[in-house]
């Protein structure tokens, strides 16, 4: 949405809502009731020149531009509490990518989805499959973690296929006849994630440790070392082995990776 990316832009700049306006040339009024939610029409020009005053380009420029046109059914939405996230491998702070994947993170999982399927359209059109993939997992494990499972099955289809719209059964065990490993594609690991968390929210403790413990193998050897935390936290949720929390410690510590509160 336009008040998150308008807020983690400027932040990522280091400029306070004055000086943007300034270097924009708008009213400092303007920044504010954009950021709060307030104004959900603003106009193309002046969106224009938020955007030339926060130098943004290519895919944060037009998914800065896309979100400033919502629906007629969008309404006024409150600005969240923007946490860090750090670690190796995490987008820069403040682009369309990582914003999706801290509004997950603070539990607007309705949100996550709708700004990380936004991202992944302009992706999408500017042919860059990489961080696409990275996009769908954020939005896959925000619709899983809400509990919408036949969407988050259909990221999982998509992102295991690569193909949109391709369909998978219902919930199933971790597929090690079909193919998955730990030597496997980037996408397995973060797959399994969005399995586990669909059976954690169905109370299936039993199924999300098997699918969190198939995303820890998957992820063991990546680059990505979140998807490895996440797939810790998710197995010390789903279980009472103590022992993962002296390994989750040692992989975060080692990977520099920070929790969040």
């Amino acid at each position: 949405m336009l008040s998150d990316l308008l807020r983690g832009h400027r932040l990522a700049a280091g400029l306070t809502q004055a000086e943007l306006a300034a270097r924009a040339g708008v009213g400092v009024r303007t920044v504010r009731d954009l950021e709060r939610g307030r104004s959900v029409r603003p106009q193309r020009t002046t969106v224009e020149l938020l955007a030339d005053a926060l130098d943004l380009t290519h895919v944060a420029r037009t998914t800065f531009l896309a979100a400033a046109r919502p629906s007629p059914a969008d309404g006024p939405r409150p600005a969240g509490r923007h946490l860090p996230v750090t670690g190796p491998g995490a987008a820069p702070s403040g682009t369309p990518i990582a914003l999706a994947e801290v509004i997950r993170l603070e539990g607007r999982y309705a949100d996550a989805a709708e700004q990380g399927r936004r991202v992944a359209a302009a992706l999408a059109e500017l042919g860059d499959p990489g961080h696409r993939r990275r996009v769908l997992g954020t939005v896959g494990l925000a619709l899983a973690q809400a509990g919408r499972g036949a969407e988050a099955l259909e990221v999982v289809a998509e992102l295991r296929s690569g193909t949109p719209g391709s369909r998978v059964p219902g919930q199933r065990r971790p597929p090690r006849a079909e193919g998955f490993s730990a030597a496997g594609r980037p996408e397995d690991a973060v797959c399994a994630l969005i399995e586990g968390n669909l059976a954690l929210y169905q109370g299936d403790r039993e199924l999300a440790a098997e699918w969190f413990a198939a995303a820890v193998e998957a992820g063991a050897d990546g680059q990505d070392r979140r998807d490895l935390v996440e797939a810790l936290v998710g197995l010390a949720a789903s279980t009472a082995d103590v022992t993962v929390l002296g390994r989750l410690d040692e992989v975060r510590r080692a990977g520099g990776v920070s929790l969040l509160p």
